[in-house]
């Protein structure tokens, strides 16, 4: 996947997402048509689209129990994608209670889908704030990231 799926979300985000929530299943063909009409090609549309199925259906059940102490190791290539500061940034929102650890692992796992060589801080902000808004997290959590992230220096947040 490729810059242009994550175009294809942030137009869900802005345009398409109602309260938050965004549903697919019984609009799928004016969704795409929708789309299609702003100009974004019919591979990227499907990725995207899949993209969100997948977070629909995202199978993080292992990590049933929320607990605020958890250390997490990045893989090899975690870290090759992944790059200091995006990781730096994901412990700070979850030090700061923006999100959870599951909703890390989610952030995480739908970052990686994106399949970018590196990840940029803009390609984080909107992939947290979609996984937040579509998991239906509290609007304090939402109202978090967003104060947050209108900061360019995570360790800065207000409390």
């Amino acid at each position: 996947m490729s810059e242009n799926v994550l175009d294809v979300l942030i137009y869900l985000v802005e345009n398409v997402m109602l309260d938050g929530q965004l549903s697919l299943s019984p609009e799928m063909s004016e969704i795409k048509s929708q789309l299609e009409n702003a100009g974004f090609s019919s591979p990227d549309i499907t990725k995207a689209l899949q993209w969100v199925d997948d977070l629909k259906n995202n199978n993080f059940h292992y990590l049933s129990k929320e607990t605020s102490s958890t250390f997490r190791i990045f893989s090899p290539d975690e870290q090759k994608k992944l790059t200091p500061a995006i990781r730096f940034t994901l412990h700070c929102l979850e030090r700061d209670e923006v999100i959870t650890p599951i909703s890390r692992e989610i952030i995480i796992d739908r970052l990686l889908a994106l399949d970018f060589d590196e990840v940029h801080s803009d390609q984080l902000k909107w992939v947290l704030f979609f996984v937040l808004c579509f998991r239906g997290e509290h609007p304090v959590r939402i109202q978090r990231m967003e104060n947050t992230l209108l900061l360019d220096n995570p360790s800065s947040t207000v409390h």
